[in-house]
Protein backbone atom coordinates (compact mmCIF):
# COMPACT_ATOMS: atom_id res chain seq x y z
CA UNK A 1 0.00 0.00 0.00
CA UNK A 2 0.80 3.25 -0.66
CA UNK A 3 2.80 5.63 2.23
CA UNK A 4 -1.08 7.13 2.89
CA UNK A 5 0.96 10.89 3.72
CA UNK A 6 1.60 10.49 -0.09
CA UNK A 7 -1.34 11.92 -2.54
CA UNK A 8 -1.33 10.63 -6.36
CA UNK A 9 -1.78 13.47 -8.29
CA UNK A 10 -1.27 11.60 -10.99
CA UNK A 11 -3.59 9.11 -10.39
CA UNK A 12 -6.38 11.69 -11.47
CA UNK A 13 -6.75 13.93 -14.37
CA UNK A 14 -6.46 17.02 -13.19
CA UNK A 15 -9.02 18.57 -15.30
CA UNK A 16 -11.59 16.28 -15.57
CA UNK A 17 -11.75 13.68 -13.07
CA UNK A 18 -13.81 10.70 -13.64
CA UNK A 19 -16.55 9.75 -10.51
CA UNK A 20 -14.05 6.90 -9.23
CA UNK A 21 -11.07 8.93 -9.77
CA UNK A 22 -12.73 11.68 -7.96
CA UNK A 23 -14.13 9.58 -5.20
CA UNK A 24 -10.47 7.80 -4.34
CA UNK A 25 -8.84 10.54 -4.51
CA UNK A 26 -11.03 12.75 -1.83
CA UNK A 27 -10.45 9.41 0.43
CA UNK A 28 -6.62 9.36 -0.57
CA UNK A 29 -6.42 13.55 0.16
CA UNK A 30 -7.94 12.93 3.38
CA UNK A 31 -5.96 10.28 4.51
CA UNK A 32 -3.04 12.48 3.96
CA UNK A 33 -3.77 14.87 6.54
CA UNK A 34 -4.83 12.85 9.10
CA UNK A 35 -1.26 10.60 8.79
CA UNK A 36 0.83 12.82 10.07
CA UNK A 37 2.08 16.56 10.85
CA UNK A 38 2.08 19.21 7.48
CA UNK A 39 5.12 20.23 7.46
CA UNK A 40 6.28 24.01 5.58
CA UNK A 41 7.12 22.04 2.58
CA UNK A 42 3.47 20.30 2.31
CA UNK A 43 1.78 23.41 2.92
CA UNK A 44 3.23 25.21 0.28
CA UNK A 45 2.50 22.30 -2.11
CA UNK A 46 -0.89 22.13 -1.00
CA UNK A 47 -0.83 26.27 -1.58
CA UNK A 48 0.94 26.49 -4.79
CA UNK A 49 1.88 22.95 -6.08
CA UNK A 50 0.83 20.02 -7.98
CA UNK A 51 -1.27 19.46 -4.40
CA UNK A 52 -2.91 22.50 -5.38
CA UNK A 53 -4.17 21.63 -8.87
CA UNK A 54 -5.92 18.48 -7.13
CA UNK A 55 -7.63 20.50 -5.01
CA UNK A 56 -8.30 22.73 -7.42
CA UNK A 57 -9.64 19.67 -9.50
CA UNK A 58 -11.75 18.22 -6.83
CA UNK A 59 -13.33 21.59 -6.32
CA UNK A 60 -14.75 21.21 -9.48
CA UNK A 61 -16.75 17.85 -9.10
CA UNK A 62 -20.12 18.87 -7.47
CA UNK A 63 -20.49 16.29 -4.87
CA UNK A 64 -16.83 17.81 -3.14
CA UNK A 65 -17.15 21.10 -4.11
CA UNK A 66 -18.20 22.43 -0.71
CA UNK A 67 -15.85 20.37 1.01
CA UNK A 68 -12.91 21.13 -0.94
CA UNK A 69 -13.61 24.93 -1.65
CA UNK A 70 -13.21 24.99 2.60
CA UNK A 71 -9.99 22.83 2.68
CA UNK A 72 -8.44 25.15 -0.22
CA UNK A 73 -9.46 28.48 1.35
CA UNK A 74 -8.51 27.47 4.92
CA UNK A 75 -4.92 26.31 3.73
CA UNK A 76 -4.40 29.50 1.71
CA UNK A 77 -5.05 31.60 4.39
CA UNK A 78 -1.84 30.79 6.17
CA UNK A 79 0.48 33.44 4.94
CA UNK A 80 3.54 32.04 7.06
CA UNK A 81 4.10 28.40 6.02
CA UNK A 82 6.82 28.44 8.32
CA UNK A 83 4.71 28.97 11.35
CA UNK A 84 1.39 26.96 10.41
CA UNK A 85 2.69 24.32 10.18
CA UNK A 86 4.09 24.50 13.61
CA UNK A 87 1.16 25.39 15.16
CA UNK A 88 -0.69 22.93 13.13
CA UNK A 89 1.54 20.44 14.10
CA UNK A 90 1.16 21.49 18.25
CA UNK A 91 -2.97 20.70 17.32
CA UNK A 92 -1.92 17.28 15.38
CA UNK A 93 -0.04 16.39 18.51
CA UNK A 94 -2.49 17.79 21.15
CA UNK A 95 -5.01 15.89 19.89
CA UNK A 96 -3.94 12.93 17.75
CA UNK A 97 -0.90 11.77 19.96
CA UNK A 98 -2.50 12.49 23.80
CA UNK A 99 -0.98 15.38 24.21
CA UNK A 100 -4.09 17.04 25.35
CA UNK A 101 -4.73 14.30 27.77
CA UNK A 102 -8.31 14.24 28.16
CA UNK A 103 -8.85 16.09 25.34
CA UNK A 104 -7.33 13.97 23.20
CA UNK A 105 -9.08 12.47 20.39
CA UNK A 106 -7.78 9.15 19.06
CA UNK A 107 -7.54 8.52 14.97
CA UNK A 108 -8.05 4.67 16.28
CA UNK A 109 -11.51 3.05 15.46
CA UNK A 110 -10.41 0.20 18.17
CA UNK A 111 -11.01 3.37 21.20
CA UNK A 112 -14.58 3.28 20.23
CA UNK A 113 -15.87 -0.03 18.91
CA UNK A 114 -14.52 -1.51 22.04
CA UNK A 115 -15.44 -1.46 25.64
CA UNK A 116 -12.37 -1.11 26.76
CA UNK A 117 -11.94 1.78 24.88
CA UNK A 118 -8.39 0.38 24.19
CA UNK A 119 -6.33 0.18 21.16
CA UNK A 120 -4.81 -3.09 19.41
CA UNK A 121 -8.56 -4.87 19.67
CA UNK A 122 -10.20 -7.33 17.40
CA UNK A 123 -11.33 -4.48 15.35
CA UNK A 124 -7.29 -3.67 14.26
CA UNK A 125 -7.06 -7.20 13.40
CA UNK A 126 -9.80 -7.58 11.39
CA UNK A 127 -8.46 -4.40 9.06
CA UNK A 128 -5.28 -6.06 9.39
CA UNK A 129 -7.26 -9.23 7.85
CA UNK A 130 -8.73 -7.45 5.20
CA UNK A 131 -5.89 -5.25 4.17
CA UNK A 132 -3.36 -8.25 3.93
CA UNK A 133 -5.79 -10.33 2.26
CA UNK A 134 -5.39 -7.98 -0.82
CA UNK A 135 -1.69 -8.71 -0.64
CA UNK A 136 -0.93 -5.50 0.65
CA UNK A 137 1.17 -4.18 3.04
CA UNK A 138 1.07 -1.14 5.17
CA UNK A 139 4.77 0.27 5.27
CA UNK A 140 4.66 4.31 6.09
CA UNK A 141 7.17 5.42 8.29
CA UNK A 142 4.69 5.83 11.23
CA UNK A 143 4.08 2.14 11.49
CA UNK A 144 0.46 3.03 12.78
CA UNK A 145 -1.73 0.34 13.47
CA UNK A 146 -4.65 -0.95 10.95
CA UNK A 147 -7.49 1.00 12.47
CA UNK A 148 -5.73 4.01 12.24
CA UNK A 149 -8.18 6.65 10.36
CA UNK A 150 -5.62 7.04 7.97
CA UNK A 151 -4.87 3.68 6.83
CA UNK A 152 -8.75 3.02 6.84
CA UNK A 153 -9.61 6.04 4.30
CA UNK A 154 -6.39 5.33 2.41
CA UNK A 155 -7.59 1.54 2.07
CA UNK A 156 -10.63 2.82 0.98
CA UNK A 157 -9.02 4.19 -1.72
CA UNK A 158 -6.93 1.85 -2.90
CA UNK A 159 -10.39 -0.47 -2.85
CA UNK A 160 -11.83 2.01 -5.28
CA UNK A 161 -9.07 1.74 -8.02
CA UNK A 162 -8.43 -1.91 -7.61
CA UNK A 163 -9.34 -3.02 -11.20
CA UNK A 164 -9.28 -6.88 -10.80
CA UNK A 165 -12.71 -8.83 -9.29
CA UNK A 166 -14.27 -5.43 -9.15
CA UNK A 167 -17.44 -6.14 -8.11
CA UNK A 168 -15.88 -8.11 -4.84
CA UNK A 169 -13.56 -4.91 -4.50
CA UNK A 170 -16.59 -2.95 -4.28
CA UNK A 171 -18.39 -5.15 -1.88
CA UNK A 172 -15.45 -5.04 0.89
CA UNK A 173 -14.88 -1.60 0.19
CA UNK A 174 -18.48 -0.85 1.40
CA UNK A 175 -18.02 -3.44 4.06
CA UNK A 176 -15.37 -1.03 5.63
CA UNK A 177 -17.43 1.86 5.55
CA UNK A 178 -20.23 0.35 6.82
CA UNK A 179 -18.61 -1.53 9.53
CA UNK A 180 -15.05 0.68 10.47
CA UNK A 181 -15.90 4.09 9.34
CA UNK A 182 -19.80 4.92 9.68
CA UNK A 183 -19.59 3.28 13.53
CA UNK A 184 -17.36 5.51 15.19
CA UNK A 185 -16.71 8.50 12.86
CA UNK A 186 -19.78 10.69 14.35
CA UNK A 187 -18.23 10.42 17.58
CA UNK A 188 -14.40 10.97 16.39
CA UNK A 189 -15.62 14.33 14.77
CA UNK A 190 -17.99 15.18 18.23
CA UNK A 191 -14.47 14.72 20.20
CA UNK A 192 -12.63 16.56 17.29
CA UNK A 193 -15.27 19.90 17.42
CA UNK A 194 -15.19 19.89 21.23
CA UNK A 195 -11.18 19.84 21.37
CA UNK A 196 -9.42 20.96 18.77
CA UNK A 197 -8.28 24.31 19.82
CA UNK A 198 -6.82 25.69 15.94
CA UNK A 199 -10.24 24.17 13.85
CA UNK A 200 -8.82 22.74 11.52
CA UNK A 201 -8.86 19.32 11.81
CA UNK A 202 -12.24 19.60 13.44
CA UNK A 203 -13.20 20.79 10.43
CA UNK A 204 -11.61 18.01 8.30
CA UNK A 205 -13.34 15.37 10.71
CA UNK A 206 -16.23 17.18 9.89
CA UNK A 207 -15.39 17.00 6.57
CA UNK A 208 -14.71 13.19 6.55
CA UNK A 209 -17.61 12.27 8.02
CA UNK A 210 -20.22 14.36 5.86
CA UNK A 211 -18.40 12.89 2.65
CA UNK A 212 -18.24 9.04 3.86
CA UNK A 213 -22.39 9.52 4.77
CA UNK A 214 -22.63 10.79 1.60
CA UNK A 215 -20.76 7.80 -0.08
CA UNK A 216 -23.42 5.58 1.86
CA UNK A 217 -26.15 7.51 0.63
CA UNK A 218 -25.25 6.82 -2.98
CA UNK A 219 -24.44 3.13 -3.06
CA UNK A 220 -27.92 3.26 -1.24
Amino acid sequence: MRDSAMVQTESISLYEPSAIQARSSVYRLLASFFARELTAESLLGWQQGEPRKLLDALAQVEDYATAMTWLRAHISELSDPEQAALDMAESYAWLFHGVGGSHAVSPYASVYLNESRATHQEVERELGYLIREQGLSFDNSQREPYDHLAVILEFVAWLDEAEQQRDRMLQIRQHVIDTYLVSWLPAFTSRALEADRSGFYAGLAAITLALVKQDCSQAG
